[in-house]
């Protein structure tokens, strides 16, 4: 149902999830009623290669690289979502001009936890790198840089103190869409 969508406009995404895959989303519900969100902890963990998103951040920016985007759970409670932009790449004539510039990744990165048996997302930061368009951002690349960022950059900023304690935070219930 979804296969050829993802390149849609974030609102024709959103439509169509509340259009069309609500009442599969409504029936997959009561045949198998929301789990304990403990229980969801270790099945969350690790790397997810979306075949369809509605994170808005994904089309923001031209030339996403739909087979090199990721969101990535680890288990020190912190997750990110991941893509490469490379301008151009879907087109023949672009691609010549194109070839020369870098390909640009792009992360958010969060905080999760379960507080009263519902997730918790705190935004964490935005990072960014410019890389070589040759070389893919592969899944093992991608999560080496998503664990070296948690390493050498928040948690030691986390420890000065330089990130906040207690940011905002947004608390996720069982709607999905």
């Amino acid at each position: 149902m979804v296969k050829g969508r993802d390149t849609e406009p974030l609102s024709a995404k959103v439509n169509f999830s509340k259009n069309e895959l609500l009442p599969y989303f409504e029936e997959l519900r009561q045949r198998n009623p929301f789990p304990i969100v403990e229980e969801q902890l270790p099945i969350v963990l690790g790397v997810w290669v979306p075949i369809w998103s509605t994170i808005p951040f994904h089309d923001n920016l031209p030339g996403r690289i739909r087979e090199q985007s990721y969101q990535i759970f680890h288990d020190d409670d912190y997750y990110a979502n991941i893509a490469r932009y490379a301008p151009g790449h879907e087109s023949s004539f672009w691609k010549k001009v194109s070839s020369r510039l870098p390909a640009y990744d792009f992360m958010v990165m969060q905080k999760y936890e379960v507080r009263n048996n519902q997730w918790w997302i705190q935004n964490v930061g935005i990072f960014q790198a410019f890389r070589n368009r040759e070389i893919p951002l592969s899944i093992d690349e991608a999560d080496n840089w998503f664990t070296e960022t948690v390493n050498a950059k928040v948690k030691p900023a986390l420890q000065k103190g330089d990130l906040p304690e207690a940011p905002k935070a947004r608390k996720f219930g069982q709607k999905y869409c």
